[in-house]
């Protein structure tokens, strides 16, 4: 009786753990399925997306429009330049001798950038030998510079909005290189 009962038993286990092994099955085959057929959609949905986004661009945005495009946003950068260079010229014009340690406010360049050798103030200007002042100028599109490094400063201290020109002094200083700042009015 108990070999017969230990028989069914092992019958009933054997079925169990049969059935155990189709449900996982099934489970993990249906999850799978699952998840598959969602990374499948959201792949789909993407590259659906990325087609409508391509053709509605080719159709409706025809090449004159994007070329306007670009061409306004060009006039809007040079426009954004010169409102910053003008602001800048305006605060530099305030500048008074008693704060020439006082920071220069910059001035872009054409490609919209601020010259690496742009002075920190005026001080810093007036230091600059006659060759680094013709490079700033020559950076900044300036007139052909001359060769008096004074004149030189005179028209970068003009470009720059400083109220400011060099003048020689003959009563301040006998030495024909001692020059002093003279206020602009």
């Amino acid at each position: 009786m108990m070999d017969i009962q230990d028989e069914k038993l092992d019958r009933d286990m054997q079925g169990i753990k049969a059935l155990q092994e189709e449900v996982l099955k099934k489970d993990v085959i249906e999850h799978l399925k699952a998840v598959v057929e969602r990374d499948v959609s959201d792949l789909i949905d993407t590259l659906v997306q990325e087609q409508v986004e391509a053709v509605l661009q080719a159709e409706h945005l025809r090449p004159e429009l994007l070329t306007e495009l670009r061409r306004h946003e060009q006039e809007l950068s040079e426009v954004e330049r010169a409102l910053h260079n003008s602001e800048s010229r305006r605060a530099n014009a305030q500048i008074r001798t008693a704060d020439l340690q006082r920071r220069l406010y910059t001035i872009r360049k054409r490609d919209g950038t601020v010259s690496l050798h742009f002075p920190e103030n005026i001080h810093a200007l007036l230091g600059m030998d006659g060759e680094a002042v013709k490079a700033l100028m020559r950076e900044y599109g300036l007139d052909k510079p001359s060769d008096s490094r004074d004149r030189n400063l005179n028209s970068l201290m003009q470009f720059l909005g400083l109220s400011y020109q060099l003048v020689r002094s003959p009563v301040l200083s006998p030495h024909p290189r001692i020059h002093h700042l003279d206020f602009c009015a």
